[in-house]
């Protein structure tokens, strides 16, 4: 399999991964279009399709779309309407907001999750590794022949009745 490596020029490339197969062909596998819109040029050229489409991805201002209606391209001027009538919406953008929301509300969620973890993690090794130092501890002062009742008063641990 050969994939291309990637040099942009202009506003858009196409790359092409091909295989060869057992008789020695060559197979297009995939066509991929890339588009850097920051490359596109401003201006209406009616004859480059691909462009105008580029341009009204690109387009954020309502002068912008107007100037886009003037390419008089039937689909173009549809999906105009179409974003004006989804602009105008209140439901759709209700709905919209409604999603943002719920977006921010999951992400806020997971983190506030992850902090809780990282924070009942943090206790519990703090907790496992003082355990483990009083056990270390304890079996030291046995090997040193300390007894049990001379470990407790070390404790200040009261004896139980």
């Amino acid at each position: 399999m050969q994939i291309a490596a990637i040099l942009c020029l202009t506003a858009n490339a196409t790359r092409k991964i091909t295989k060869y197969n057992l008789k020695g062909c060559r197979l297009s596998l995939l066509q991929i279009h890339f588009f850097e819109l920051k490359k596109v040029k401003d201006g209406i050229n009616k004859s480059n399709r691909k462009n105008l489409w580029l341009q009204f991805i690109k387009s954020t201002k309502k002068e912008e779309f107007e100037m886009l209606r003037t390419a008089e391209m039937s689909e173009l001027n549809k999906a105009i309407n179409d974003l004006y009538d989804m602009n105008n919406n209140e439901r759709l953008k209700e709905l919209a907001r409604m999603r943002e929301k719920a977006m921010h509300d999951r992400a806020s969620a997971l983190e506030e999750a992850m902090q809780t973890g990282r924070a009942e993690g943090i206790a519990e090794g703090i907790a496992k590794g003082r355990a483990n130092e009083r056990a270390e501890m304890l079996d030291k002062m046995k090997a040193f022949g300390l007894s049990d009742d001379d470990i407790k008063k070390i404790f200040n641990i009261k004896p139980r009745k």
